[in-house]
């Protein structure tokens, strides 16, 4: 039986083509990195052959890659009515914030006591990614230039597993936020923030890095709850 199926092997070679599972963490990825870029937005409902076409998929694959995406909290469905992009909830918002709170916090002594020139280069590099990020029509890529800071501190404590859990949450924060809720004045205290926690890291500050932290994180908390309340840009 064993050679019987060498044989048939051989003389009808199958064409190799991406695993099914291959296929929809391509599909995961894709609609995440759409989600990233605000091609969909929060709340946005999902026409399943609208995607599959852009996608240049079947609904079945679509189907199970968006099922992913639901399990991580990042897509919605409803009965009867189909896919939307999910949106954060004031509850969801604050239960977020805590956890990034308590990872971040968490992170930074470890982050200080193994900091390197080379390591102090890099989070100094993301900040400067920032720069452009100032005015309304990059508020998307303030959102994301922001996370990357953040985490690229934590990537210097060297444990990457609660990295990937910071970035899991950092996800779940900004991807289901909308952008044009974030005010100019907010994003002035971002990077005046950042720029602070640059300068306490590079000089190893423990104390003062986390009591900054602490206060961004918080800060931006009652920003975005705030901002969820009312619908609109708030100055925080």
């Amino acid at each position: 039986m064993r050679a019987t199926a060498t044989v048939e092997s051989q003389s009808k070679p199958r064409k190799k083509g991406p695993s099914k599972r291959k296929s929809i963490e391509t599909l995961y990825t894709q609609i995440k990195t759409m989600m990233y870029n605000q091609d969909l937005s929060p709340g946005q409902k999902l026409i399943l052959q609208d995607l599959a076409r852009q996608l240049n998929v079947s609904t079945t694959p679509l189907l199970q890659a968006l099922h992913r995406l639901e399990n991580a909290k990042l897509v919605r469905y409803e009965q009867n009515k189909g896919f939307f992009v999910a949106e954060i909830t004031e509850t969801e918002a604050r239960q977020l914030y805590q956890a990034r709170e308590a990872l971040e916090v968490y992170l930074i002594p470890i982050s200080i006591n193994k900091l390197t020139a080379d390591k102090v280069e890099a989070i100094r590099e993301s900040f400067r990614l920032q720069k452009d990020s100032t005015v309304p029509t990059n508020r998307r890529k303030m959102m994301l230039t922001d996370a990357s800071f953040h985490l690229t501190i934590a990537k210097a404590s060297g444990n990457q597993v609660m990295v990937d859990l910071l970035e899991t949450v950092m996800e779940r924060i900004y991807l289901k936020y909308r952008a044009e809720y974030v005010s100019e004045e907010r994003i002035k205290k971002i990077i005046k923030d950042h720029r602070d926690m640059l300068q306490y890291l590079s000089k190893k500050d423990e104390k003062k890095t986390i009591q900054l932290v602490r206060e961004h994180i918080r800060s931006g908390m009652e920003h975005m709850i705030d901002s969820l309340k009312n619908g609109r840009v708030v100055s925080l």
